[in-house]
């Protein structure tokens, strides 16, 4: 992703992060006929209305689409605001996120399950699999006990 316009959060800490690595996996080989792949993507002014480390959807947009065919799984282990989520849902993906923090995990929760909701086709996406939280340690064990 090109970050080289506008400011961003870590020009305050006095460095100026120009790009950010994407690590990309496949299963077998990946499919011809996609055309090349850019490693910079000059992307838009990204949006800061959900949480402060949000990012623009075009960058996921073009390597969702790029990477991964309709019913892949696209897994974004920092959530945060879930972009990738929305984007990935919204272009027929499965989707993981993975967030440290519950509030910020509630916030992308909302965000792709509203998504979801204005998707007119939802390629086999489960809603029970996003944010739902595990059994508590209590719970584990009283389970593996019965």
């Amino acid at each position: 992703m090109n970050q080289e316009d506008g400011p961003h959060p870590r020009m305050a800490m006095g460095i100026e992060v120009m790009w950010k690595p994407v690590v990309h996996y496949v299963k077998g080989v990946f499919p011809q006929g996609k055309g090349f792949l850019r490693d910079m993507v000059k992307i838009v002014e990204p949006e800061k209305d959900i949480h402060e480390w949000q990012q623009s959807e075009s960058w996921a947009d073009y390597y969702i689409q790029k990477l991964t065919e309709e019913g892949d799984t696209v897994l974004d282990p920092y959530l945060g605001s879930g972009t990738a989520g929305a984007v990935a849902v919204r272009n027929g993906r499965n989707f993981i996120g993975i967030e440290k923090d519950p509030n910020v995990a509630r916030e992308a929760y909302s965000r792709i399950c509203q998504e979801l909701s204005t998707t007119t086709t939802v390629h086999g996406a489960n809603t029970d699999l996003f944010g739902q939280p595990g059994p508590s340690e209590d719970e584990e064990r009283r389970n593996v006990a019965t």
